[in-house]
């Protein structure tokens, strides 16, 4: 997926470790086969099985990226996803596609080891 220049940069600090290409590792969560990147929720993580699977929101060129990690915190997720809720004036349809989504997400990362000396 080719991300907006502004976009990428914002990925990849989201990392403490510089030079990740978390950018280049970027899925839609509601149509993993979109290649355009258009407004939704989206999952990114570095190169390499020690780097944790993270997601964001993109609505309207602003975008909102969750600190929470799934498979370390997922009650900060949800905490966090109220607050994209706000930031991003999320439709009662995003709300609940999106919702559907992190739980799936949040399944997901609970049987995932990335290891502990990076959480």
């Amino acid at each position: 997926m080719c991300l907006p220049d502004s976009i990428a940069e914002q990925i990849e600090n989201s990392y403490e470790d510089k030079y990740t290409n978390a950018s280049k590792n970027v899925v839609n969560l509601i149509s993993p086969n979109n290649y355009n990147f258009v407004d939704g929720i989206y999952a990114f993580k570095g190169m390499g099985p020690h780097f944790p699977r993270q997601i964001f929101v993109y609505k309207r060129e602003k975008i909102f990226i969750f600190n929470s990690r799934g498979d370390y915190n997922p009650e900060g997720v949800i905490m966090e996803f109220c607050s994209c809720i706000k930031k991003l004036n999320l439709t009662h349809k995003e709300i609940v596609d999106y919702l559907n989504v992190i739980c799936l997400y949040l399944q997901e990362e609970e049987v995932t080891d990335y290891g502990d000396t990076i959480k």
